[in-house]
């Protein structure tokens, strides 16, 4: 259980955040709302209301859309783009469709799971609401080449200030969330590898930090490349201390995220950095039908990784030997999902023992809401970036930051495979080059 001070974090935070709004310009008062309270706000701490539950994950999203929507005139809810305001709408919609095809009882030998309640739905779509926030102020206030700059500074800064708390928790153990907040936030035997420590700070898991330090380095990466002050000069050696980092963190699928990111930053073209974001994207859109055609070569992957270390190729393949459960399950109820109350998860026929684990935010999503959910909440990551290679194809002039945004938002996508790494950050980006996108329809001469 988290200790008082833990709570007293928590709450104080819109006071904190009040101060700070008054302090910067609306675009970096987006970015930092969401950004600090990602960064050091405990977890497992939160004051459920009948709507709502208030924690790290939804307190930071309702104080800055309080703090900022009346800021300014024409505050958008939807994107005005057709397929991307289509796909908001369907996000809304799926939770309904989904309660509206689950009403029936499960039973599992002597496991019972519910049907989902019509009355729900309410608390549902307020869910949906709150998880669209962040998407929402990057649409309205990230979606220029001056806030993007700043966001991908905000990054390498926080990253640089981060890597502290991190180097500290690789040599003494990940104890201070513990500390502080007087709980552990995840299973301890997790943060175990290599004889060593992987760091969590306040971020959960140890994987949530090698990819937000993935993040940051992919953005010093662009600033540097970009030219853009005070990197230009330093900011190579800033992008290899974060490398650095990330390979202290303890995570292969994170150095390879930043060796990829290495390549396309410095060797590639404008286009084909475009070309990659949106390639990496599409593959993460379509993930649950290569997986479902059997078309991924998880059994070639595992052997690979068993030439580098055993333990890691004997965790993927839990993982894969997972996923095929939880996919089969959801190709049961493929158009809506099996819904909440873990009526996704797999069961012991005769014990109802729960005989499976959820990494990926894909088959989170699949499981629980369908194709359709899934196709809404992937389409609302991935369309932004096919829409900012779409203006390149067509030679409109896209500035190099909004690119080099695709890629850090692409590094994040791809996490969402095979770990849950989704974060206010994520559909921040998502909304920024929306935003982004539709600036330039509406002045493509501009920049």
């Amino acid at each position: 259980m988290p200790n008082l001070f833990a709570y007293i974090v928590l709450f104080s935070w819109p006071l904190w955040a009040l101060l700070i709004a008054k302090k910067v310009n609306n675009s970096q008062a987006a970015i930092l709302l969401l950004l600090i309270p990602y960064l050091l706000l405990p977890l497992k701490t939160e004051f459920s209301l009948p709507l709502v539950s208030l924690n790290k994950e939804t307190l930071p999203s309702l104080v800055a859309f309080l703090l900022l929507f009346r800021r300014q005139q024409n505050f958008k809810f939807l994107p005005e783009t057709i397929t991307a305001r289509i796909i908001v709408i369907l996000l809304y919609l799926s939770p309904i469709l989904t309660t509206l095809t689950n009403g029936d009882t499960l039973v599992y030998g002597p496991k019972i799971k519910s049907g989902i309640p019509i009355e729900n739905t309410i608390g549902m779509l307020v869910d949906v609401f709150i998880t669209l926030i962040p998407f929402i102020l990057g649409l309205n206030f990230v979606n220029n080449e001056q806030a993007q700059k700043d966001f991908l500074k905000y990054l390498v800064i926080a990253g640089l200030i981060y890597s502290l708390p991190i180097l500290w928790e690789i040599k003494m153990s990940p104890r201070l969330h513990s500390q502080i907040y007087g709980i552990f936030p995840h299973d301890w035997r997790q943060q175990l590898r290599q004889g060593g420590f992987r760091p969590v700070v306040f971020l959960g898991h140890g994987l949530y930090i090698a990819v937000f330090m993935s993040l940051a380095t992919t953005a010093a990466l662009v600033l540097w490349k970009a030219k853009i002050k005070p990197l230009q000069r330093n900011g190579l050696l800033i992008a290899m201390f974060l490398v650095g980092v990330v390979v202290l963190s303890k995570s292969l699928s994170a150095v390879i995220y930043v060796l990829l990111m290495i390549g396309a930053v410095m060797f590639l073209s404008y286009r084909k950095k475009a070309q990659v974001a949106a390639a990496i994207a599409l593959f993460v859109f379509v993930f649950p039908m290569l997986r479902s055609l059997d078309l991924i070569p998880t059994t070639q992957i595992v052997n690979g990784i068993a030439h580098y270390s055993e333990d890691r190729a004997g965790s993927l393949e839990y993982r894969f030997d997972n996923e095929d459960m939880l996919l089969a399950k959801a190709n049961q109820r493929p158009l809506f999902g099996w819904g909440s109350y873990g009526r996704n998860r797999v069961f012991d026929p005769y014990t109802g023992e729960d005989i499976s684990t959820t990494d990926g935010v894909w088959i989170l999503w699949f499981g629980k809401q369908g194709w359709v959910g899934y196709l809404a909440f992937f389409g609302l990551l991935c369309y932004p970036i096919f829409s900012v290679y779409g203006l390149i194809r067509r030679n409109q002039r896209v500035s190099v930051l909004s690119v080099g945004l695709c890629l850090t938002l692409s590094v994040n996508l791809l996490d969402l495979i095979p770990n849950s790494s989704i974060s206010h950050l994520t559909l921040l980006m998502a909304g920024a080059l929306m935003g982004y996108v539709e600036n330039k329809k509406l002045r493509p001469s501009s920049e």
